[in-house]
């Protein structure tokens, strides 16, 4: 029996992800999985409402790793969000481990962002996009 588990659990392990949340909480995110909805069932309080990328409740900053995101709207995440590492942990899946934060981190990198944009006025995306 033991073997067997064993077995199952490097089965399992082998398509999961490792996600840090704030150095705080640990969790393995099975392939195909958002973010989110394993930090939701594996009991980690984290900021949410919709869970499909329109709000921007659960915006979070990737400090390491690799995350492929879809499916949101602007108003919940701007270009210049993205481009800085911040994501949205609802509609992102991991392609790698991942450390992840929100709170203090976040508004760091939003800081970063807001005086960036305010040390060049008239920012403006490329023609044809």
């Amino acid at each position: 029996m033991n073997r067997l588990r064993a077995k199952l659990q490097r089965l399992f392990h082998r398509h999961s992800y490792k996600v840090e949340v704030d150095g705080r909480a640990c969790v393995l995110v099975p392939q195909g999985s958002t973010i989110l909805r394993a930090l939701i069932k594996a009991g980690v309080k984290y900021p949410h409402s919709c869970c499909m990328g329109d709000c921007g409740s659960c915006k979070s900053v990737l400090l390491t790793g690799m995350v492929q995101t879809s499916g949101y709207l602007e108003s919940a995440l701007s270009e210049a969000e993205a481009e800085s590492g911040i994501f949205l942990p609802c509609s992102s899946k991991p392609l790698s481990d991942c450390k992840i934060a929100f709170g203090r981190k976040l508004n760091e990198a939003l800081q970063g962002i807001q005086q960036c944009h305010a040390d060049r006025p008239g920012l403006s995306k490329p023609d044809g996009e």
